[in-house]
């Protein structure tokens, strides 16, 4: 009788073990659909193959790691609403006539998905440096900022207008184009040093200014918060709207995903966005995503 018993507890244990890990495995994209690219996990409603993602804005290329058609090196995209990876540089670097030498003035389109405005940061580098984010069709500016004429008394890992600054990035862009040269065409170029103005956006606490920066930054690249969200209407008004496309399945919740646009806080919805329910865990934008949490009770008989 006692070797029965043992046997039982055994068979009870095995079952526990295979439903954990099958909890922990569980699906990210939708069925027969491949979720990841090399080590990237793709989680729907993203995919890479036709029939695999939402809609075309969520397609990504698994041969270049982008999204869409954009100039967006994916990295990583997690369920909490951001994806991760980096954009291109711009700069522009003078011969000591002042004369341009080499420029690059990237434009960049990221379809619904905009720049983290709470996890980057627009950073210009440079003596006698200013850089923008201008509109890509016309010379009005989103944002920019400016470091300082003098190159003395530079500080590494400082990034306070003297060699380096930094602003905010708005809220809300998706389109933009990053412009860089000097500010008074007396001192880039003519130094034996900083020969360059860079521009580029950084997630926050991902540079650190070093003086050797001045002239090695081309080509260099850093990581950049996109952030995700589903439509462009609050929870209640999708569910409303289309209960059919409305994408939060079972066991799962909805949050609005707005952004500020004053020092009022005034919010504007800009889509929503689901998670797993208390108590489960998984992809909420799958049908039976999110799956409930295993809880073990041990009886001692």
């Amino acid at each position: 009788m006692k070797l029965m018993i043992l046997s039982f507890v055994l068979k009870v244990m095995i079952v526990i073990v295979l439903l954990s890990r099958s909890s922990n495995t569980a699906a990210q994209s939708l069925p027969n659909c491949p979720d990841k690219c090399g080590n990237v996990t793709i989680p729907y409603p993203f995919g890479t193959t036709e029939d695999c993602y939402l809609s075309r804005s969520y397609y990504v290329n698994c041969t270049s790691l982008q999204i869409y058609n954009t100039s967006f090196q994916l990295s990583s995209v997690s369920l909490d609403g951001y994806m991760r990876g980096s954009l291109p540089m711009g700069y522009r670097c003078y011969n000591k006539k002042h004369a341009k030498t080499r420029w690059l003035e990237p434009e960049i389109m990221l379809s619904r998905f905009p720049v983290s405005s709470t996890h980057n940061l627009f950073t210009t580098v440079g003596c006698d440096a200013r850089s923008s984010m201008k509109y890509i069709n016309s010379e009005n500016y989103i944002t920019g900022c400016l470091s300082m004429t003098g190159c003395t008394g530079l500080t590494d890992g400082s990034c306070l207008g003297m060699g380096c600054s930094q602003v905010p990035v708005p809220y809300k862009v998706t389109s933009f184009r990053i412009h860089a040269q000097d500010n008074t065409k007396r001192y880039v170029g003519k130094w034996s040093y900083n020969k360059c103005v860079y521009a580029f956006v950084v997630e926050k606490h991902h540079y650190w200014f070093r003086e050797t920066d001045l002239d090695t930054m081309v080509n260099r690249s850093f990581p950049v918060v996109l952030e995700w969200s589903l439509g462009s209407t609050s929870c209640v008004e999708a569910q409303k709207k289309n209960p059919e496309t409305y994408l939060c399945k079972e066991n799962s919740v909805c949050d609005d995903h707005t952004y500020t646009v004053d020092f009022i806080q005034s919010y504007h919805h800009q889509g929503y966005r689901c998670h797993c329910a208390q108590g489960y865990q998984g992809n909420p934008y799958l049908p039976n995503g999110c799956q409930g949490k295993i809880i073990i009770i041990v009886i001692n008989l």
